[in-house]
């Protein structure tokens, strides 16, 4: 798990002010209504104004897009600035001010680190390097692929599209909507999810604790084995078949010596649960096989990409 400088705070305070000005001052209509609101019942919104507000009538305010706490990017020096300061002295170096986001959406180790986060607890995502670097605008769709791909859809815009960032964030490449989009769901945790509701998180610290030697028996038993043993299995044909058949995800972390081996690919599409998602991590070239293909009567062919466009071994 890689370990992006976010912090977790509660929203209250100073932090509840900052929040509520960065909402106010954002482009969505909803934006525009809460600060309507607020100027009809306090009139301008200076710092002042805001700085006599209560968390109370903050909330209010907020409706729908409070949350109890928010994530932001900050160090502990920062963080002890944002608390300690009246809001006007902090307006005064607003630059140093970060942006807050109410959830985790989803987050990847490919490129150095990449997460999806959300705004004002809403359908508005944000894609963010592990530093806190904006990559894209806002948007209403925003999911995270293999290999620093992303699937997205801008939230002016109605058009899905695709692109690949690199080690150093530039976009390598952007697109239209992609039928085989290697999603990676939620394969990739960072440790403050940890605690998060769904079942598979629980299962982590048993597994972290157990005799590593026994790989086999664990990849076997536990579906959420493959975050951690994938330094085991990478290169390990039988280990990486048992770990892809307890949890498909586990493809997208195999070393791509097995990616790219046929032999490899056909067993573990004719004993996979779930042979799509496999097929979505298939190279371009490997995708057109007639013989792979002829496995995966649920592909419609038209779809297919050039097998030229694909520049692996295989």
């Amino acid at each position: 798990m890689f370990n992006p400088t976010l912090q977790k705070v509660k929203l209250k305070d100073q932090i509840l002010k900052l929040y509520f000005l960065e909402l106010i001052e954002d482009e969505f209509l909803f934006c525009e209504g809460i600060k309507e609101t607020a100027e009809k019942t306090y009139g301008a919104l200076s710092s002042d104004t805001i700085e006599r507000l209560t968390d109370q009538e903050l909330i209010k305010l907020l409706g729908q897009h409070h949350v109890h706490e928010v994530y932001l990017f900050a160090s502990d020096q920062l963080m002890s600035w944002l608390s300690a300061l009246e809001l006007k002295t902090l307006l005064d170096d607003r630059i140093r001010i970060p942006n807050f986001y109410t959830g985790i959406v989803q987050v990847s180790q490919d490129s150095g680190g990449l997460l999806v986060l959300e705004k004002y607890g809403v359908q508005i995502y944000e894609l963010c390097t592990a530093t806190g670097r904006s990559l894209l605008p806002y948007c209403h769709d925003l999911e995270l692929g293999a290999e620093g791909s992303v699937k997205f859809r801008q939230s002016n815009s109605v058009f899905w599209e695709t692109g690949k960032f690199g080690l150093a964030y530039e976009n390598i490449e952007f697109g239209k909507d992609d039928p085989f989009f290697p999603s990676i769901n939620n394969r990739d945790l960072i440790p403050m999810q940890i605690g998060a509701p769904w079942s598979e998180e629980a299962e982590l610290p048993q597994i972290q604790m157990s005799d590593l030697k026994d790989a086999e028996r664990i990849l076997s038993e536990y579906q959420n084995a493959f975050r951690i043993l994938a330094p085991i299995y990478q290169n390990n044909p039988e280990l990486a078949l048992i770990a892809v058949n307890t949890n498909p995800l586990a493809f997208s972390l195999l070393d791509l010596s097995l990616q790219v081996d046929k032999k490899f690919v056909i067993s573990v599409l004719n004993t996979c649960k779930e042979p799509r998602i496999i097929f979505n991590y298939l190279s371009d070239r490997m995708k057109n096989d007639p013989e792979i293909l002829a496995m995966c009567k649920f592909i419609n062919e038209t779809d297919l990409p050039p097998a030229e466009d694909d520049n692996l071994p295989f």
